[in-house]
């Protein structure tokens, strides 16, 4: 038996970094209400959450989960989307996400060339795995 998809998310979190865009809409009323819990986390826009999110701790996930804006909340990468209708097994999709953290750790702390050539491997890979864009 596989683990539920949701899981795939808490396993991930590459969205919550930054490794897909760089901000998440928000509207302004979720930017004051995230304001009151995490001063600063807005970075000063009422209408964006700048990616990585401060609200992201390394080992327990998104700490502001329950508080979570809408264009968080209703975000599902392809991967999620291919687990949930059978097209990909939870070892395939927990393989595709390691690849990707293990790209994105060599693009930001690699030497100058690995680097170079892992955030472009990384680049296509979240093309092609996580966003479809």
């Amino acid at each position: 038996m596989s683990k539920p998809a949701k899981d795939l998310c808490v396993s991930c979190q590459l969205c919550c970094s930054g490794g897909f865009f760089p901000e998440v809409r928000i509207h302004r009323a979720e930017a004051r209400r995230l304001e009151q819990h995490v001063p600063g986390i807005c970075s000063g826009s009422e209408t964006a959450l700048p990616q990585p999110c401060i609200a992201l701790h390394p080992r327990e996930g998104c700490t502001i989960y329950h508080l979570r804006p809408d264009g968080c909340r209703k975000f599902t990468c392809s991967l999620l989307h291919r687990l949930k209708r059978g097209e990909v097994s939870w070892s395939s999709a927990i393989e595709t996400v390691e690849k990707a953290r293990d790209l994105r750790a060599e693009a930001d702390y690699g030497s100058e060339e690995a680097a170079e050539g892992a955030r472009d491997l990384f680049k296509r890979l979240v093309r092609r795995e996580f966003t479809g864009r």
